[in-house]
């Protein structure tokens, strides 16, 4: 390099080279690098044009003058502080800041003065040089979408986080892409902890779910037993919540594999290459890519049967941030493991509660879009009187949830029904009268909300006035089978 550097470069000062030719030469006491870069940049930076170094080291090594580089790029631009951007900007003459407004942000979490509550996400995000230059600088957004191989496993991140404006290159294959597992018997252990005088100062600290553990490690190890019999071979990637369960699950794998060559041959074949087999927490999964993401949601009831509302980093205000970089790790596919359903996640809150809640509904469902609550009310006596109906029945009633530009009129959902709506109940009322054609109400309008994975039932007024009684029973029975066959 050096010697390339003496043929081509006029530019560089021939005592320059020559201290780099020494230095590089000698066996000891060399030239501390930042003197190196004070007394010889130019001809550094002749033979080396291109410099990729985190900001401590840029600090360390580059002396603090403006304008030594024409160009500085920062990546991954969400994870990084301004104070630890700034001496790099300020040594250049051009910046291009290249990251994902909505990927993670700088965090204390592997701090040592917020050890105590890691465990349960409990930290304070800081503003990165990203967010700071989002609010000064014009921007541009790079859409076309690369890394995954089937629609279904950007598609939620594209409508919730891009406002659908990533373009994603349509797959061969009409299979959803997302595997969802219930572990209804799962059980969701923290060791709860209050400070001293503070009786609302609660903290959870080491969470786990041994189910989960379990069932994800044998899922794992069950693929790497197939791909290894397979002559193209597929990655994979573990991600739970917290330090715990990220723990856990490592153990129970590397147990098994203890006693399965297959599993050894596995991790073998990819411990040197780009994407090799690790459990990560969510935290530390920013960047990575494997082909299959496995993911143990961790949360769920507790050992009597209620689920709490405690969702550690998730509950923090750039939560959904979190589990934007989560969902869209994968390639080819991703395998879910929870014990939670929606419904036991309630409304309200921070928003990555509620992102956390519809993913869950994604999955099972395999829809995006499942209905949004207006707070309107009823259009019409005759819709009231459905409702209520159907209220002593024991369905929650949600009446105008909102689908697609559509309104709902009866949205009906069920303590026993685990996933959103059961079912939507449309009235020949007010909204329906006021359509311009019969095809726009009987046809078109339902194979829209039927399209986003709604159970459409109709009840008409002549009927419903003519016998209630018989037409509640009809339309409880049509519920009480979709129960049945959730």
């Amino acid at each position: 390099d050096v010697a390339e550097g003496v043929s081509r470069g006029k530019a560089s000062d021939l005592t320059e080279l020559s201290l780099i030719k020494r230095e590089v030469d000698k066996k000891r006491a060399h030239v501390p690098f930042r003197q190196l870069m004070k007394r010889a940049g130019k001809a550094l930076r002749d033979i080396k044009p291109c410099y990729m170094l985190s900001p401590i080291s840029l600090s360390q090594v580059v002396s603090v003058e403006p304008e030594i580089f024409d160009v500085l790029i920062i990546d991954e631009a969400s994870q990084m502080k301004i104070e630890d951007a700034l001496g790099s900007i300020l040594r250049a003459k051009q910046v291009i800041i290249v990251g994902d407004p909505m990927q993670l942000p700088p965090t204390n979490f592997f701090n040592a003065s917020s050890e105590l509550d890691t465990e349960d996400g409990y930290v304070e995000d800081d503003e990165s040089i990203l967010d700071l230059s989002l609010s000064k600088f014009q921007s541009r957004m790079l859409r076309w979408h690369y890394r995954s191989k089937h629609e279904s496993l950007i598609d939620f991140s594209n409508v919730n986080f891009y406002n659908k404006n990533l373009i994603i290159p349509p797959s061969a294959s009409d299979k959803f892409a997302i595997k969802n597992n219930y572990l209804e018997n799962a059980v969701y252990t923290a060791s709860i902890t209050k400070k001293k005088n503070d009786k609302n100062s609660i903290r959870e600290r080491g969470g786990v779910n041994v189910i989960e553990a379990n069932k994800i490690a044998d899922a794992v190890v069950n693929f790497m037993k197939n791909s290894v019999k397979q002559s193209n071979k597929k990655s994979c990637l573990v991600v739970t919540m917290n330090n715990s369960q990220r723990d856990l699950i490592d153990e129970e794998i590397r147990f098994k594999s203890s006693k399965t060559p297959e599993v050894n041959a596995y991790l073998a074949s990819w411990e040197n290459t780009m994407e090799p087999f690790v459990v990560k927490n969510l935290e530390n999964v920013q960047g990575d890519e494997r082909d299959y993401i496995f993911i143990s949601t961790l949360f769920g009831p507790n050992k009597n049967g209620i689920p709490m509302q405690r969702f550690g980093p998730i509950n923090h205000p750039k939560g959904h941030r979190r589990l934007n970089v989560l969902f869209t790790r994968a390639k080819e596919g991703v395998e879910l493991f929870t014990s939670l359903t929606p419904n036991q996640i309630k409304e309200g809150g921070e928003k990555g509660r509620q992102i956390f809640k519809d993913y869950l509904e994604y999955a099972r469902m395999q829809k995006i879009e499942r209905g949004e609550t207006t707070g309107k009310s009823t259009d019409s006596d005759f819709e009231d009187w459905v409702k209520e109906e159907l209220e002593t029945l024991g369905y929650q009633v949600v009446p105008q949830v909102g689908v697609s530009g559509f309104f709902i009129d009866l949205g009906i959902k069920h303590k026993d029904f685990k996933y959103g709506y059961l079912a939507g109940i449309e009235c020949d009322g007010a909204a329906y009268h006021s359509s311009i054609s019969a095809r726009d109400n009987d046809i078109v309008r339902q194979k829209v909300l039927e399209s986003q994975g709604w159970n459409i039932y109709r009840i008409w007024s002549t009927n419903w006035f003519d016998n209630p009684r018989a037409e509640l029973k009809k339309v409880d029975a049509y519920l009480k089978t979709l129960i049945k066959n959730q």
